[in-house]
Protein backbone atom coordinates (compact mmCIF):
# COMPACT_ATOMS: atom_id res chain seq x y z
CA UNK A 1 0.00 0.00 0.00
CA UNK A 2 1.32 3.46 -0.88
CA UNK A 3 1.36 6.41 1.49
CA UNK A 4 -0.81 9.38 0.59
CA UNK A 5 0.56 12.89 0.12
CA UNK A 6 -0.07 15.70 2.56
CA UNK A 7 -2.54 17.32 0.14
CA UNK A 8 -4.61 14.10 -0.03
CA UNK A 9 -5.14 13.99 3.72
CA UNK A 10 -5.85 17.71 4.06
CA UNK A 11 -9.15 18.33 5.75
CA UNK A 12 -9.51 14.79 7.15
CA UNK A 13 -10.33 14.74 10.86
CA UNK A 14 -7.36 13.50 12.84
CA UNK A 15 -8.18 10.49 15.01
CA UNK A 16 -5.58 8.34 16.68
CA UNK A 17 -4.10 6.53 19.60
CA UNK A 18 -3.56 8.48 22.79
CA UNK A 19 -0.12 7.84 24.23
CA UNK A 20 0.01 4.86 26.57
CA UNK A 21 2.49 4.83 29.43
CA UNK A 22 3.73 1.85 31.40
CA UNK A 23 2.30 -1.38 29.93
CA UNK A 24 3.59 -4.78 30.87
CA UNK A 25 6.80 -3.88 29.17
CA UNK A 26 8.26 -0.78 30.75
CA UNK A 27 11.12 1.37 29.57
CA UNK A 28 13.04 1.57 32.81
CA UNK A 29 16.04 2.02 30.55
CA UNK A 30 16.04 3.92 27.27
CA UNK A 31 15.72 1.89 24.10
CA UNK A 32 19.17 0.87 22.95
CA UNK A 33 21.20 -1.41 20.75
CA UNK A 34 19.78 0.00 17.51
CA UNK A 35 20.61 -1.34 14.07
CA UNK A 36 21.03 1.29 11.37
CA UNK A 37 18.78 1.50 8.33
CA UNK A 38 18.65 3.94 5.47
CA UNK A 39 15.17 3.49 3.97
CA UNK A 40 13.40 6.89 3.81
CA UNK A 41 9.71 7.24 4.62
CA UNK A 42 7.33 9.84 3.13
CA UNK A 43 4.44 11.49 4.93
CA UNK A 44 2.08 9.38 7.04
CA UNK A 45 -1.64 8.86 6.76
CA UNK A 46 -4.34 10.19 9.10
CA UNK A 47 -4.09 8.08 12.20
CA UNK A 48 -6.31 5.37 13.58
CA UNK A 49 -9.93 5.87 14.56
CA UNK A 50 -9.62 5.41 18.31
CA UNK A 51 -9.74 8.70 20.18
CA UNK A 52 -9.90 12.23 18.85
CA UNK A 53 -7.17 14.75 19.60
CA UNK A 54 -8.60 18.27 19.30
CA UNK A 55 -6.10 21.06 20.08
CA UNK A 56 -7.54 24.14 21.77
CA UNK A 57 -8.06 27.11 19.52
CA UNK A 58 -5.52 29.82 19.85
CA UNK A 59 -4.62 33.00 18.08
CA UNK A 60 -1.19 31.52 17.47
CA UNK A 61 -0.99 28.85 14.82
CA UNK A 62 0.03 25.48 16.20
CA UNK A 63 1.73 22.65 14.38
CA UNK A 64 -0.71 19.95 13.42
CA UNK A 65 0.30 16.50 14.68
CA UNK A 66 -0.61 13.59 12.50
CA UNK A 67 -0.78 11.34 15.55
CA UNK A 68 -3.06 11.85 18.54
CA UNK A 69 -0.18 12.23 21.02
CA UNK A 70 0.78 15.92 21.23
CA UNK A 71 4.37 14.91 21.94
CA UNK A 72 4.58 12.77 18.79
CA UNK A 73 6.84 14.04 16.04
CA UNK A 74 5.43 15.94 13.11
CA UNK A 75 6.09 14.76 9.56
CA UNK A 76 8.89 17.29 9.25
CA UNK A 77 10.48 16.22 12.51
CA UNK A 78 10.22 12.53 11.61
CA UNK A 79 12.21 13.04 8.41
CA UNK A 80 15.00 14.71 10.38
CA UNK A 81 15.17 12.08 13.15
CA UNK A 82 17.87 9.42 13.27
CA UNK A 83 16.71 6.18 11.69
CA UNK A 84 17.27 2.67 13.04
CA UNK A 85 16.22 -0.84 12.15
CA UNK A 86 14.98 -2.04 15.55
CA UNK A 87 14.49 -1.19 19.20
CA UNK A 88 14.67 -3.16 22.44
CA UNK A 89 12.53 -2.89 25.56
CA UNK A 90 12.81 -4.75 28.84
CA UNK A 91 9.89 -6.26 30.68
CA UNK A 92 9.36 -6.28 34.44
CA UNK A 93 11.65 -9.31 34.71
CA UNK A 94 14.34 -7.41 32.79
CA UNK A 95 14.00 -9.73 29.82
CA UNK A 96 14.85 -7.99 26.56
CA UNK A 97 12.38 -7.98 23.69
CA UNK A 98 13.42 -6.87 20.22
CA UNK A 99 11.08 -5.19 17.75
CA UNK A 100 12.29 -4.85 14.16
CA UNK A 101 11.08 -2.93 11.17
CA UNK A 102 8.66 -5.22 9.33
CA UNK A 103 7.48 -6.99 12.50
CA UNK A 104 3.81 -7.17 13.45
CA UNK A 105 3.22 -6.32 17.11
CA UNK A 106 0.49 -5.91 19.70
CA UNK A 107 -0.09 -2.43 21.12
CA UNK A 108 -1.89 -1.71 24.38
CA UNK A 109 -5.32 -0.26 23.51
CA UNK A 110 -6.44 3.16 24.70
CA UNK A 111 -8.07 3.09 28.11
CA UNK A 112 -6.40 -0.12 29.27
CA UNK A 113 -4.72 0.17 32.64
CA UNK A 114 -1.23 -1.00 33.45
CA UNK A 115 -1.36 -4.55 34.82
CA UNK A 116 -4.91 -5.10 33.63
CA UNK A 117 -5.53 -8.62 32.30
CA UNK A 118 -6.43 -8.52 28.62
CA UNK A 119 -7.30 -11.25 26.16
CA UNK A 120 -4.89 -11.35 23.25
CA UNK A 121 -7.58 -10.36 20.74
CA UNK A 122 -8.28 -7.15 22.72
CA UNK A 123 -4.90 -5.66 21.78
CA UNK A 124 -4.43 -3.33 18.85
CA UNK A 125 -2.27 -4.72 16.06
CA UNK A 126 0.27 -2.74 14.05
CA UNK A 127 2.99 -3.40 11.49
CA UNK A 128 6.25 -1.60 12.23
CA UNK A 129 7.26 0.54 9.24
CA UNK A 130 10.01 2.67 10.73
CA UNK A 131 11.98 3.31 13.90
CA UNK A 132 13.55 6.70 14.67
CA UNK A 133 14.93 8.48 17.70
CA UNK A 134 14.51 12.14 18.63
CA UNK A 135 17.43 13.39 20.61
CA UNK A 136 19.25 10.63 22.49
CA UNK A 137 16.55 8.31 23.82
CA UNK A 138 13.08 9.47 22.69
CA UNK A 139 12.21 6.55 20.40
CA UNK A 140 9.20 6.60 18.10
CA UNK A 141 7.76 4.01 15.75
CA UNK A 142 5.91 4.61 12.52
CA UNK A 143 3.19 1.95 12.23
CA UNK A 144 0.61 0.75 9.73
CA UNK A 145 -2.54 -0.34 11.51
CA UNK A 146 -4.59 -3.51 11.28
CA UNK A 147 -8.23 -2.70 11.99
CA UNK A 148 -10.85 -4.93 13.55
CA UNK A 149 -14.10 -5.71 11.77
CA UNK A 150 -16.01 -3.40 14.12
CA UNK A 151 -13.67 -0.51 13.35
CA UNK A 152 -14.06 -0.96 9.60
CA UNK A 153 -17.84 -1.15 10.02
CA UNK A 154 -17.67 2.20 11.82
CA UNK A 155 -16.34 3.73 8.59
CA UNK A 156 -17.98 1.48 5.97
CA UNK A 157 -21.49 0.76 7.18
CA UNK A 158 -22.05 -1.95 4.54
CA UNK A 159 -19.16 -4.02 5.91
CA UNK A 160 -20.57 -6.83 8.06
CA UNK A 161 -18.38 -7.11 11.15
CA UNK A 162 -20.31 -10.21 12.27
CA UNK A 163 -18.62 -12.15 9.47
CA UNK A 164 -15.19 -11.41 10.92
CA UNK A 165 -13.49 -13.56 13.56
CA UNK A 166 -12.32 -12.14 16.85
CA UNK A 167 -8.69 -12.72 15.85
CA UNK A 168 -9.25 -11.34 12.36
CA UNK A 169 -7.77 -7.99 11.36
CA UNK A 170 -8.07 -5.93 8.20
CA UNK A 171 -4.82 -4.44 6.88
CA UNK A 172 -5.33 -0.72 6.34
CA UNK A 173 -3.43 2.08 4.59
CA UNK A 174 -3.63 4.04 7.82
CA UNK A 175 -0.31 5.11 9.36
CA UNK A 176 0.58 6.66 12.70
CA UNK A 177 3.42 7.50 15.10
CA UNK A 178 3.45 5.50 18.34
CA UNK A 179 5.82 5.67 21.30
CA UNK A 180 7.81 2.52 22.07
CA UNK A 181 6.26 2.56 25.55
CA UNK A 182 3.02 1.24 24.05
CA UNK A 183 4.43 -1.95 22.48
CA UNK A 184 3.72 -5.34 23.98
CA UNK A 185 5.10 -8.20 21.86
CA UNK A 186 5.87 -9.41 18.34
CA UNK A 187 3.24 -11.75 16.91
CA UNK A 188 2.72 -13.73 13.69
CA UNK A 189 0.07 -12.54 11.25
CA UNK A 190 -1.31 -15.25 8.96
CA UNK A 191 -3.10 -14.77 5.64
CA UNK A 192 -6.42 -16.42 4.82
CA UNK A 193 -6.71 -16.65 1.03
CA UNK A 194 -10.03 -17.67 -0.49
CA UNK A 195 -9.75 -20.70 -2.78
CA UNK A 196 -6.04 -21.28 -2.12
CA UNK A 197 -5.53 -25.05 -2.09
CA UNK A 198 -2.15 -24.65 -0.39
CA UNK A 199 -3.64 -22.50 2.38
CA UNK A 200 -1.42 -22.90 5.48
CA UNK A 201 -3.16 -24.06 8.63
CA UNK A 202 -4.31 -21.22 10.89
CA UNK A 203 -5.00 -22.09 14.55
CA UNK A 204 -8.00 -20.44 16.18
CA UNK A 205 -6.00 -18.36 18.66
CA UNK A 206 -3.77 -16.78 15.98
CA UNK A 207 -4.22 -13.40 14.31
CA UNK A 208 -4.98 -13.54 10.61
CA UNK A 209 -6.02 -11.24 7.77
CA UNK A 210 -7.88 -11.67 4.46
CA UNK A 211 -8.95 -8.11 3.53
CA UNK A 212 -7.27 -4.77 2.92
CA UNK A 213 -8.87 -1.42 3.71
CA UNK A 214 -8.36 1.93 2.01
CA UNK A 215 -9.38 4.53 4.58
CA UNK A 216 -9.96 7.56 2.36
CA UNK A 217 -11.65 5.56 -0.41
CA UNK A 218 -13.74 3.59 2.12
CA UNK A 219 -12.85 0.50 0.12
CA UNK A 220 -12.45 -3.10 1.31
CA UNK A 221 -10.71 -5.60 -0.99
CA UNK A 222 -11.37 -8.25 -2.06
CA UNK A 223 -15.09 -7.65 -1.88
CA UNK A 224 -16.39 -9.91 0.92
CA UNK A 225 -18.04 -13.05 -0.44
CA UNK A 226 -17.21 -12.43 -4.10
CA UNK A 227 -14.92 -15.46 -4.40
CA UNK A 228 -16.89 -17.74 -2.13
CA UNK A 229 -20.28 -19.44 -2.10
CA UNK A 230 -22.93 -18.78 -4.76
CA UNK A 231 -24.92 -16.90 -2.09
CA UNK A 232 -22.10 -14.30 -1.98
CA UNK A 233 -22.15 -14.43 1.82
CA UNK A 234 -18.59 -14.33 3.18
CA UNK A 235 -17.14 -16.99 5.43
CA UNK A 236 -17.89 -16.35 9.12
CA UNK A 237 -15.03 -18.07 10.99
CA UNK A 238 -16.64 -17.76 14.43
CA UNK A 239 -20.20 -18.83 13.55
CA UNK A 240 -20.58 -22.20 15.32
CA UNK A 241 -23.73 -23.38 13.56
CA UNK A 242 -23.27 -26.52 11.40
CA UNK A 243 -25.17 -24.81 8.56
CA UNK A 244 -22.42 -22.17 8.32
CA UNK A 245 -19.73 -24.81 7.78
CA UNK A 246 -18.27 -24.53 4.29
CA UNK A 247 -17.29 -27.41 1.97
CA UNK A 248 -14.66 -26.96 -0.74
CA UNK A 249 -14.61 -28.35 -4.27
CA UNK A 250 -10.93 -28.73 -5.25
CA UNK A 251 -11.48 -29.45 -8.94
CA UNK A 252 -9.58 -27.12 -11.24
CA UNK A 253 -12.67 -25.44 -12.75
CA UNK A 254 -14.32 -25.00 -9.33
CA UNK A 255 -11.98 -24.34 -6.39
CA UNK A 256 -14.64 -22.66 -4.35
CA UNK A 257 -16.16 -23.02 -0.88
CA UNK A 258 -19.90 -23.53 -0.48
CA UNK A 259 -22.00 -23.23 2.67
CA UNK A 260 -23.48 -26.49 3.90
CA UNK A 261 -26.88 -24.81 3.76
CA UNK A 262 -26.42 -23.90 0.07
CA UNK A 263 -25.00 -27.08 -1.48
CA UNK A 264 -27.27 -29.97 -2.53
CA UNK A 265 -27.26 -33.22 -0.57
CA UNK A 266 -25.45 -36.29 -1.83
CA UNK A 267 -28.22 -38.90 -1.95
CA UNK A 268 -26.04 -41.77 -3.12
CA UNK A 269 -25.78 -44.64 -0.68
CA UNK A 270 -22.68 -46.39 0.55
CA UNK A 271 -20.02 -44.98 2.86
CA UNK A 272 -17.24 -46.64 0.88
CA UNK A 273 -18.55 -45.10 -2.33
CA UNK A 274 -18.57 -41.57 -0.90
CA UNK A 275 -15.11 -41.90 0.66
CA UNK A 276 -13.67 -43.06 -2.64
CA UNK A 277 -15.49 -40.37 -4.62
CA UNK A 278 -14.00 -37.74 -2.29
CA UNK A 279 -10.58 -39.32 -2.79
CA UNK A 280 -11.07 -39.32 -6.56
CA UNK A 281 -11.68 -35.56 -6.66
CA UNK A 282 -8.47 -34.36 -8.30
CA UNK A 283 -6.95 -31.13 -7.04
CA UNK A 284 -5.00 -30.47 -10.24
CA UNK A 285 -7.54 -31.12 -13.00
CA UNK A 286 -11.20 -31.79 -13.67
CA UNK A 287 -10.49 -35.46 -14.31
CA UNK A 288 -11.04 -37.94 -11.48
CA UNK A 289 -8.15 -39.86 -9.97
CA UNK A 290 -8.35 -43.46 -11.23
CA UNK A 291 -8.84 -45.89 -8.37
CA UNK A 292 -10.54 -48.75 -10.17
CA UNK A 293 -10.26 -47.92 -13.83
CA UNK A 294 -13.30 -45.64 -13.70
CA UNK A 295 -13.76 -41.92 -13.30
CA UNK A 296 -16.28 -39.97 -11.26
CA UNK A 297 -19.69 -41.73 -11.29
CA UNK A 298 -22.48 -40.11 -13.32
CA UNK A 299 -24.11 -37.09 -11.71
CA UNK A 300 -27.52 -38.80 -12.03
CA UNK A 301 -28.12 -42.39 -11.01
CA UNK A 302 -29.28 -44.42 -14.05
CA UNK A 303 -32.87 -45.59 -13.96
CA UNK A 304 -33.00 -49.36 -13.72
CA UNK A 305 -35.35 -51.18 -16.08
CA UNK A 306 -35.73 -48.23 -18.48
CA UNK A 307 -35.48 -48.43 -22.26
CA UNK A 308 -32.21 -48.19 -24.05
CA UNK A 309 -30.78 -51.56 -23.07
CA UNK A 310 -30.30 -50.81 -19.34
CA UNK A 311 -31.30 -52.84 -16.32
CA UNK A 312 -33.46 -55.86 -17.10
CA UNK A 313 -34.12 -54.85 -20.74
CA UNK A 314 -33.15 -56.92 -23.69
CA UNK A 315 -29.94 -56.87 -25.64
CA UNK A 316 -26.30 -56.24 -24.86
CA UNK A 317 -27.06 -53.84 -22.01
CA UNK A 318 -28.54 -56.52 -19.74
CA UNK A 319 -27.32 -56.02 -16.16
CA UNK A 320 -25.24 -52.90 -16.89
CA UNK A 321 -27.35 -50.67 -14.65
CA UNK A 322 -26.87 -52.98 -11.70
CA UNK A 323 -23.14 -53.05 -12.31
CA UNK A 324 -23.05 -49.24 -12.32
CA UNK A 325 -25.04 -49.12 -9.09
CA UNK A 326 -22.60 -51.54 -7.46
CA UNK A 327 -19.78 -49.23 -8.57
CA UNK A 328 -21.56 -46.30 -6.93
CA UNK A 329 -21.80 -48.29 -3.73
CA UNK A 330 -18.13 -49.21 -3.86
CA UNK A 331 -18.77 -52.90 -4.58
CA UNK A 332 -18.38 -53.02 -8.34
CA UNK A 333 -15.51 -54.62 -10.21
CA UNK A 334 -15.19 -54.75 -13.96
CA UNK A 335 -11.52 -55.29 -14.78
CA UNK A 336 -8.32 -56.80 -13.43
CA UNK A 337 -6.88 -53.43 -12.52
CA UNK A 338 -9.64 -52.85 -9.95
CA UNK A 339 -8.39 -55.49 -7.51
CA UNK A 340 -4.80 -54.43 -8.06
CA UNK A 341 -5.48 -50.78 -7.30
CA UNK A 342 -7.73 -51.60 -4.35
CA UNK A 343 -4.95 -53.72 -2.88
CA UNK A 344 -2.47 -50.91 -3.52
CA UNK A 345 -4.78 -48.47 -1.72
CA UNK A 346 -5.01 -50.80 1.27
CA UNK A 347 -1.22 -51.09 1.29
CA UNK A 348 -0.85 -47.33 1.88
CA UNK A 349 -0.63 -45.84 5.39
CA UNK A 350 -4.09 -46.00 6.90
CA UNK A 351 -4.02 -42.45 8.26
CA UNK A 352 -2.89 -41.09 4.90
CA UNK A 353 -5.87 -42.65 3.14
CA UNK A 354 -8.15 -41.48 5.96
CA UNK A 355 -7.07 -37.86 5.48
CA UNK A 356 -7.31 -38.13 1.69
CA UNK A 357 -10.91 -39.36 2.00
CA UNK A 358 -12.02 -36.41 4.16
CA UNK A 359 -14.29 -33.69 2.81
CA UNK A 360 -12.50 -30.34 2.69
CA UNK A 361 -14.23 -28.33 5.39
CA UNK A 362 -13.85 -25.13 7.39
CA UNK A 363 -16.00 -23.48 10.04
CA UNK A 364 -16.26 -22.84 13.76
CA UNK A 365 -18.13 -26.12 14.30
CA UNK A 366 -15.00 -27.87 13.01
CA UNK A 367 -12.98 -26.84 16.06
CA UNK A 368 -9.87 -28.91 15.32
CA UNK A 369 -9.73 -27.42 11.82
CA UNK A 370 -8.81 -23.99 13.11
CA UNK A 371 -9.77 -20.97 11.02
CA UNK A 372 -8.56 -22.28 7.66
CA UNK A 373 -9.92 -25.82 7.90
CA UNK A 374 -8.24 -28.94 6.54
CA UNK A 375 -7.84 -27.83 2.92
CA UNK A 376 -4.06 -28.06 2.55
CA UNK A 377 -3.78 -31.31 4.51
CA UNK A 378 -6.46 -33.08 2.42
CA UNK A 379 -5.10 -31.74 -0.86
CA UNK A 380 -1.59 -32.92 -0.05
CA UNK A 381 -2.84 -36.30 1.16
CA UNK A 382 -4.79 -36.84 -2.07
CA UNK A 383 -1.75 -35.94 -4.13
CA UNK A 384 0.37 -38.43 -2.18
CA UNK A 385 -2.23 -41.17 -2.65
CA UNK A 386 -2.56 -40.40 -6.35
CA UNK A 387 1.22 -40.55 -6.78
CA UNK A 388 1.39 -43.82 -4.81
CA UNK A 389 -1.24 -45.41 -7.04
CA UNK A 390 0.91 -44.39 -10.00
CA UNK A 391 3.88 -46.22 -8.48
CA UNK A 392 5.60 -43.45 -6.51
CA UNK A 393 6.72 -44.46 -3.03
CA UNK A 394 5.10 -42.63 -0.11
CA UNK A 395 7.73 -40.60 1.81
CA UNK A 396 8.62 -42.01 5.22
CA UNK A 397 7.82 -38.65 6.86
CA UNK A 398 4.61 -38.00 4.93
CA UNK A 399 2.88 -36.64 8.03
CA UNK A 400 5.29 -33.70 8.06
CA UNK A 401 4.08 -32.76 4.57
CA UNK A 402 0.46 -32.25 5.63
CA UNK A 403 1.06 -28.96 7.42
CA UNK A 404 -1.01 -29.95 10.44
CA UNK A 405 -1.77 -32.98 12.60
CA UNK A 406 -4.06 -35.87 11.68
CA UNK A 407 -6.51 -34.61 14.31
CA UNK A 408 -6.63 -31.20 12.59
CA UNK A 409 -7.45 -32.87 9.26
CA UNK A 410 -10.12 -35.40 10.21
CA UNK A 411 -13.52 -33.70 10.23
CA UNK A 412 -15.59 -33.83 13.39
CA UNK A 413 -18.24 -31.18 13.91
CA UNK A 414 -19.35 -29.93 17.31
CA UNK A 415 -22.86 -28.96 18.25
CA UNK A 416 -23.88 -25.32 18.40
CA UNK A 417 -21.90 -23.54 21.10
CA UNK A 418 -18.63 -21.80 21.87
CA UNK A 419 -16.06 -22.80 19.27
CA UNK A 420 -13.01 -21.64 21.18
CA UNK A 421 -10.23 -24.08 21.81
CA UNK A 422 -9.13 -22.94 25.23
CA UNK A 423 -7.51 -25.51 27.44
CA UNK A 424 -9.68 -27.06 30.10
CA UNK A 425 -12.74 -27.02 27.91
CA UNK A 426 -14.88 -30.11 28.22
CA UNK A 427 -15.85 -32.35 25.36
CA UNK A 428 -18.87 -31.25 23.34
CA UNK A 429 -21.39 -33.47 21.55
CA UNK A 430 -20.72 -33.93 17.87
CA UNK A 431 -22.98 -33.87 14.83
CA UNK A 432 -22.69 -35.68 11.52
CA UNK A 433 -20.91 -34.03 8.62
CA UNK A 434 -23.33 -33.31 5.80
CA UNK A 435 -22.81 -35.31 2.62
CA UNK A 436 -22.91 -32.71 -0.14
CA UNK A 437 -22.37 -32.24 -3.85
CA UNK A 438 -20.68 -29.34 -5.58
CA UNK A 439 -23.38 -27.07 -7.04
CA UNK A 440 -21.11 -26.40 -10.01
CA UNK A 441 -19.70 -29.75 -11.14
CA UNK A 442 -21.85 -32.22 -9.15
CA UNK A 443 -18.87 -33.95 -7.57
CA UNK A 444 -18.73 -35.07 -3.95
CA UNK A 445 -17.56 -32.42 -1.50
Amino acid sequence: MQDKTEEEVKGVQVKSVARVFGLRRSLSEPARNFHSSTSPYPFCMPSRKRTTFTPRKSKKAKRKHVGGDPTAPTDEEWLKMTEFGSFIVRDEEQVEHTFKKGDTATVLPHGAKVGEALDLYDYWIAKIRGVRVRGTDDVWVRVQWYWSGEEVHGVVNAFDANKCGRYERIFSDHFDYVSTTAFDEVIPMRRLIEGEIEQPFIPRNTFYTRYTFEYLARNVQPKPGIDSCMCNTPYAPDDPSPASVMHFCPRLSCRRFFHASCAPRDRRVGAASRANRLLMASTDSDEAVALSGQGEPPKKKPKLGSSGGRGRGRGRGRGRGADMQRDLDGNGSNDDSHDSQELRLKALPEDLVLVAQQPIVRGAAFVAGGVSGNISAVVRARRLVSAALAGVEVPAKWKDLLGCTIENAVVELNELGDSSDEEGEGERPTVNVRKLLCPHCGGAI
